[in-house]
């Protein structure tokens, strides 16, 4: 089952009934002008002195109603085409916010940003053009072969079986074109997908003596992509050629009916004002051809990109009571093997430790929503952790976002709050973000995609100001993924103790060191227990299994 938007659905099935509408005007326009023609040349092979005004005036009206019907056919096909694009789109963001995190940092950038430029061009260029053409030539071919036959059957005859044969070699030409276009585009997704990779690096790869193998890389690449596109290009020239030659046959075959049979000039000029009405749609066809094999291959990608697996128990968020029930529950979670149970209480700060670095990354992740667990039972204030409203919650590791944008944006990005600017910068400095302040100029100071204007420590310093600005009921901190330090913990342990905040902290960091930043340890047996008297040193035990 095809998981693309369907083509004709939401509203888009109104401009399709009047681009059809518009293809049966033209074909009406087509009969017009073989008409007007026809009588225009007898009245003067008669010897009529009156000027045939009526057949003028219905030649130069059928021009302006070609002209009006191409122009409207082409505006709705363009329309069509881009609500097409937009609903992709948006499901294809939506159908991939839903997938894990682990999922998404195995695709590579460039291959994923694809489904948004290329395969989606591909689409509007299918929805917008090629059905708008097919609709087109599905009507103008009938209605000029009809035209023919009226005016003499063997014109028609003469007409017909040129084109015939050049569909047939269109159709024998189709499937090698297919595998052209998909060759290509696979070889334009990985030089894409690599250069992306590569650019944002090009300075260092030079200093590291990459530069002569990477341009060696970057050739090999291009050749491929020239030979898959020579290939296409003789394939698709040689469908497009076709309707040129039907018609130069076609044409000499009319002539020669015409001379032949005695048929009078004014039908045989009708006649050949039809055929020239035929190559357009000709054309059309060979165009449609090229594009429809594009969609199909970009479809495919964007149905594989909407298969993604998602997370399952997606809930509609709702907001919890910050009393009540336990602000983490954990039942049989799969963890480095083995099953792990534990409980946090309700404003209750606890270190997850006795746990391997990436397990215990892992649980603060199922945690947050971001990845979804094999078995066991997870509940995060009451609910299950893709239901709660991202407001009660905030996560601090590996996959925090950060999208590009100004430092105050970064700073507040999943705290669901908008403190006034004397808050936030007095955030800032307190934990020596005062020269960064400086440096990018001020809160609106713009902070580089993925951060890359920032160092190490005021990345560190970007989270652990976004995690003391933030006033969740539940906070999760990867402390070891970025890099926080015992001052660090501490802070923000008497910062969630001061709102009432539960808050699990993910690190290795020495217990006795932690111990004297005033921090709280977990307790044996399985769960995050009551408050260890502060002052007092503990050991770190596993969590029950």
């Amino acid at each position: 089952m095809t998981r693309l938007p369907d083509i004709a659905g939401g509203d888009r099935w109104w401009p399709f009934v009047w681009l059809a509408a518009a293809a049966l005007g033209q074909g009406g326009m087509l009969v017009v002008s073989a008409i007007a023609v026809r009588d225009a040349i007898g009245s003067v092979r008669q010897g009529d002195a009156a000027m045939p005004v009526v057949a003028l005036f219905m030649l130069a009206a059928a021009g302006v109603g070609f002209a009006t019907l191409r122009y409207a056919e082409r505006v709705l096909a363009e329309r069509v085409g881009q609500s097409y694009v937009a609903e992709t789109r948006e499901a294809l963001f939506l159908r991939l916010s839903k997938a894990p995190a682990s999922w998404l940092t195995q695709r590579r950038a460039g291959a994923l940003s694809l489904r948004y430029v290329g395969d989606l061009t591909a689409l509007k260029n299918w929805v917008g053009v090629g059905l708008a053409r097919a609709i087109s030539a599905a009507v103008m071919l009938p209605v000029s072969l009809l035209v023919l036959i009226s005016i003499d059957f063997r014109l028609g005859l003469a007409t017909a079986l040129p084109l015939a044969l050049a569909f047939a070699v269109m159709l024998r030409l189709g499937p090698r074109l297919r595998l052209a276009h998909g060759a290509l585009r696979k070889n334009r997704a990985r030089l894409a997908a690599s250069m992306a990779e590569r650019l944002q690096q090009a300075t260092a790869l030079r200093r590291s003596g990459r530069l002569g193998i990477e341009k060696k890389v970057l050739r090999a690449q291009s050749a491929k992509i020239i030979d898959a596109a020579m290939t296409r290009a003789h394939l698709s020239a040689a469908i497009r050629a076709m309707p040129d030659a039907a018609s130069g046959l076609a044409g000499a075959l009319t002539l020669w009916l015409c001379l032949h049979f005695g048929i009078p000039i004014g039908e045989t000029v009708a006649a050949l004002m039809t055929l020239s009405m035929i190559v357009r749609p000709m054309r059309h066809i060979a165009d449609i051809r090229d594009r429809r094999y594009s969609w199909l291959i970009a479809s495919d990608k964007l149905e594989k990109a909407l298969a993604a697996p998602r997370i399952d128990r997606l809930g509609k968020p709702l907001r919890s009571a910050r009393t009540g029930r336990a602000a983490l529950v954990v039942q049989g979670v799969p963890l480095d093997g083995v099953p792990v149970d534990l409980k946090l209480a309700r404003g209750k700060v606890r270190l997850l430790q006795g746990l391997e670095t990436a397990s215990a990354s892992r649980l603060l992740m199922l945690a947050a929503g971001l990845e979804d667990r094999e078995a066991g039972e997870m509940r995060v204030l009451g609910r299950q952790p893709t239901e709660l409203d991202p407001q009660e919650m905030i996560y601090l590791g590996g996959a925090s976002p950060t999208l590009r944008g100004s430092l105050r944006r970064d700073v507040l990005l999943g705290t669901g709050r908008t403190p006034p600017d004397t808050e936030i910068c007095n955030v800032l400095h307190q934990i020596g973000l005062g020269p960064l302040l400086t440096r990018v100029g001020g809160l609106d100071g713009r902070i580089d995609e993925g951060r890359r204007n920032l160092s190490v420590a005021e990345t560190r310093g970007v989270l652990l100001a976004r995690a003391l600005l933030a006033r969740p009921a539940l906070a999760l901190i990867d402390a070891d993924e970025i890099g926080l330090g015992a001052a660090d913990i501490a802070a923000l342990a008497a910062h969630f103790r001061s709102i009432e905040s539960a808050a699990l902290f993910a690190t290795t960091l020495a217990g006795g060191a932690l111990n004297a930043e005033r921090t709280i340890h977990p307790t044996p047996a399985g769960e995050i227990g009551p408050d260890v008297p502060r002052g007092h040193h503990t050991t770190l035990p596993n969590p029950k299994t």
